[in-house]
This record gives C-alpha cells, structure tokens and sequence, in this order.
C-alpha cells in the first residue's frame, strides 16, 4: 500500500505512518477541524481485496467504538473516503508490547502482573458485553506514556449473540497459532475461556520472553498446545516462583473448565501468587494429559494395553533440585515404565529400555527411506534412458557413409533479422500526455508502431506488468501497424502507461503516457 503520509483522509491530515500490519497502516494524524492530535489506521485494499476482510474492518470499528472502558482504546470516528476504510483512535504513544519485549527483553513479574490487571479488567468488561476478543497477541497490547496497557484489535472478535453476520462461523479455525488455545485449533465456539488462555500466553511471554509452544510447522504448533504441558516458567528465569508458575500454568490448562472462570480471577490469583498468598492454582491444579504412545513404545510395555484410557499426568511439582532424584513410576508387570517424573520437571520421561527401542526404529526407518530413494532414483534413470532411445532408435546403430549421388543439397533459407542499429518504434497518436480523467472512465489511446522489418505485436504495460496484448493479423505483419488500447482506471493519481513493439520476440524501443486520474 502507498505512503499516505501528507494527504489528508476525510477530515484529518496524514502527518506521518508510524505502525505497518498485514492488513492496515497506522498514521499520526490530526484533525484539521481542531483537537489533539490521533491515531488513524487505514485498511490495505486493491481491486481483489475480500469482502469478508472490509466487513471485519468495519465490525472492529463498530465493536470498540461502544466499548467504554479505561483501558480499551475507543474508536473515536470510522469511515469510507477515496476508498479507503478508516478508523479513528486516541494516539498512544508508548508503542505495542511486542516491541517493548523485543528492545528490553522480559519484564518483572510485579510489572506483568500490573499489565495483567489492566488487561484483564478490559476483558472482563469485553465479555460482559457478549464480546469474545480471541486474538490475544503482544501486537494487539498498546502502552501509553505512563506505561498503562490498553487492548485493541477487534476485527475478529466473536459475538455471544447472533450479530456478526455470517463473518466467523462453527468449525473454522481463525486466529493466530503461538496465541490459539486447543478449542480454537478444534475449531469450537470460542467462550470468555479461550481469552483466559490466550491471556496466559500473554503471561507466559512477558515473564519469559518465550511463548510456551514453538514450532516449525501450523500443524506442529497445533499438536503441541493440544498435547504437551508447557514447559515450567522457572527454567528461563530464577526470579519467577513456583505459585507464579502455576497459577500461569492453571490459565493454560488443555481443558476450558480447568482454567480461572473469568480473566479476573487470573490476575487476583496471580497477585495473590506474588504475596506468597495461598492460590487456586495450589488447590485446584489443571490436568494435563499425555497422548497415546506410539505402537513400537507400546511394545516394550504389553501392560500399557490393558489401560482403557490414556495415563493422567500428575500436576506440576515443584522444589529444590533434590526432588528431581526421586525414583522413576513403577513399571507394570516388571516392564519399563514410561510417563512423567513426579517432579517440576513436565517433559515426558522414557527408561532407557524405551529409549534404545525408539532410536534403533529410527535408524531402520532412515534406512528404508534411503533404500526406497535409491531405488526410485535408478527407476527414473532407466525410464528417461528408454525415453530418450525411443525418440531416434537409428541414432544408437552404425551408421553408413553416404554416397555423394545420395546427399541432398540444402539450400539455406531467409531469416528475418532486425536490420543493425534499428528496433521498432511506437508513437501515440491520443490523447496528449498528462491528460485528465475521472476514475471509473474509459481511456481510448490510439498509437502506431513502425519496424523495418514488421511489427507482430504491440504491449501495454503498468509497473511493468502487461496489461493488454494486441496482435497484428496480417500475414508476417506489417511495417506500420495503428490500433487502439483502452484503460479504465481504478484509483486517483498519477498513472503511467508503457507501449512496447515486438517484431516478433525482439523487443523495440518503448514510449509512455502519463494521465492524470482525479
């Protein structure tokens, strides 16, 4: 999208972009009417911009302008001008929590827990008015001068009743992955529940710099916040305790009804967490549960086949080191046993008997793969051998001297070259340059093109991407060629129009018109 920094939107002058997305830019501007000065963030579109996409824009705008809340950003003005979609809020100057967490690294806990409240009380506030935000995210999290958080970004927030028009529907998975909790990723209804984890992640990532589930691959990432428990906060950073470390791990249960009932509670357990209080974390702790093993660990464990249900993971627990001495779980039927350490320790634990199965699996399916690749490799090159035999069979055979009687005398034919030092030429005929027109009215340029030889073809380009092709029908072509183009353009400005002639795949010298589009 085009810098729109200097032109004015409406009633509000652009005065520079200070905020880029996937979808919109965000630009300081100021009301030429008088005020102070605000925010103005406007929509990307182009010719193939979704409509589902501009109706989010809009439902974003609509949704924050009723929100009232101290820490929620307000929509102050919305609308539509020079086709572009805007929204008009307060200027927050403090920038996003992601760029707070990418110059400075993780935060206090005491400051993550300030953040948490005020967060949370915007939360608590959004469901109350049958609002679900569900894309809880660093980017989505504004800080003001006086370090105070405010949340923003409405554009796919859930409405609890039937208002949103056909805009997110049952069983599509919207979102972003790091922040998408495990009902999300199972495409269900998302419930004030689901903002409880996504602000849990949030948590997790002030306090760690680290979001709990990392992977290569959408699909990766989607199995690990469905199965594995979160790593333990307490390994990236000494100064988080273990209440703070479960009640954050209570906010990212794989289970909705294990999480704190509202956003809310979160942050009163996590303060509580930081006086040394007793938490609903201690006394209700989450589940997590480990997914069924895979058939060769099943194997080393015939006991394991007789459980009618995967195994429940024990709740974190946490100490000082010497609890990680403990013994492993008992194993059934004098087999190794599997599972998780009865300690803070969350990753699963395999006995070695496990761990050698597992690693000479691997090796035997690396070398089946290796065998199969081998093999394929060699069928391709028996197939394009044969393929390139059969195509001329007489090639392969002896060949015998020609008598001179038989040889045919192959008289060169004529080919068209350029002439040396001159390329085809275009000339407009209409309209003049820098003529003005109206966006949506047909512009019909008339040009000739001239070649020594013969003119084949002529272009016409924008940015260098082709816009129109009109081909000469006569014959071999013909040295002067006149025809017509038509231009209809989409957007104001300045448009420039490139013409190319081609004697056949040799390119002449282009020429170029410049409109002016009101």
């Amino acid at each position: 999208m085009e810098d729109l920094s200097g032109s004015q939107l409406s009633k509000y002058h652009l005065i520079d972009r200070i905020g880029r997305g996937g979808m919109s830019d965000v630009y300081r501007a100021r009301d030429v009417t008088g005020g102070p000065e605000v925010a103005v963030k406007v929509m990307h579109v182009s010719a193939d911009t979704n409509d589902v996409f501009l109706k989010r824009f809009e439902q974003e705008a609509r949704i924050a302008s009723g929100m009232k809340h101290p820490h929620i950003l307000q929509t102050l003005d919305f609308g539509l001008d020079r086709h572009y979609p805007y929204m008009v809020t307060r200027l927050v100057t403090g920038g996003t929590l992601a760029s707070i967490l990418k110059r400075h690294g993780p935060v206090s806990p005491e400051q993550a827990g300030r953040w948490l409240a005020q967060v949370a009380s915007a939360l608590d506030y959004a469901h109350a008015q049958s609002v679900i935000h569900r894309d809880l995210k660093p980017t989505n999290i504004l800080l003001d001068d006086k370090n105070d958080a405010f949340l923003t970004d409405f554009g796919i927030a859930k409405l609890s009743v039937p208002n949103t028009e056909g805009l997110t529907t049952t069983g599509n998975v919207i979102g972003t992955p790091t922040y998408m909790a495990p009902e999300q990723w199972r495409g269900e209804d998302p419930t004030p529940l689901t903002d409880v984890y996504g602000l849990g992640i949030l948590m997790y990532l002030m306090m760690t710099a680290k979001p709990p589930f990392e992977a290569d691959t959408p699909h990766s990432l989607m199995y690990k916040h469905l199965n594995d428990p979160p790593p333990p906060m307490r390994r990236y950073s000494p100064a988080i305790t273990e209440a703070l470390d479960q009640v954050v791990m209570k906010a990212l249960a794989k289970f909705p009804a294990d999480r704190y009932k509202s956003a809310g509670e979160f942050s009163q357990d996590f303060q509580r967490a930081l006086k040394n209080q007793p938490t609903q974390a201690q006394q209700n702790p989450p589940r997590f549960v480990k997914a069924e093993p895979q058939s060769s660990m099943r194997e080393t464990n015939p006991g394991r086949a007789q459980l009618s249900a995967p195994p429940m993971m024990p709740p974190p627990v946490y100490g000082p080191p010497q609890i990680y001495q403990q013994s492993a779980p008992p194993a059934y039927n004098n087999q190794p046993a599997y599972g998780y350490r009865p300690s803070g320790n969350s990753e699963p634990y395999y006995p070695q008997a496990v761990v050698q199965k597992i690693q000479q699996d691997k090796k035997k399916r690396t070398s089946q793969i290796r065998s199969c690749l081998w093999i394929v490799i060699l069928i391709a090159i028996i197939g394009v051998a044969g393929y390139v035999l059969s195509l001329d069979p007489d090639r392969w055979l002896p060949s015998e001297e020609p008598s001179k009687s038989g040889q045919q005398i192959i008289t060169p034919q004529p080919s068209l070259t350029p002439v040396p030092g001159e390329k085809g030429q275009v000339s407009i005929i209409s309209p003049p340059n820098e003529s003005q027109y109206t966006v949506g009215s047909p512009v019909i340029i008339e040009i000739t093109a001239t070649d020594p030889i013969s003119v084949s073809k002529v272009e016409m380009r924008r940015f260098g991407f082709m816009l129109e092709s009109k081909e000469n029908t006569n014959p071999g072509g013909e040295r002067t060629f006149t025809t017509q183009f038509s231009y209809i353009p989409q957007q104001p400005g300045r448009h420039i129009l490139e013409f190319i002639p081609f004697q056949g795949n040799i390119q002449g010298n282009s020429t170029f018109l410049e409109i002016i589009v009101r």
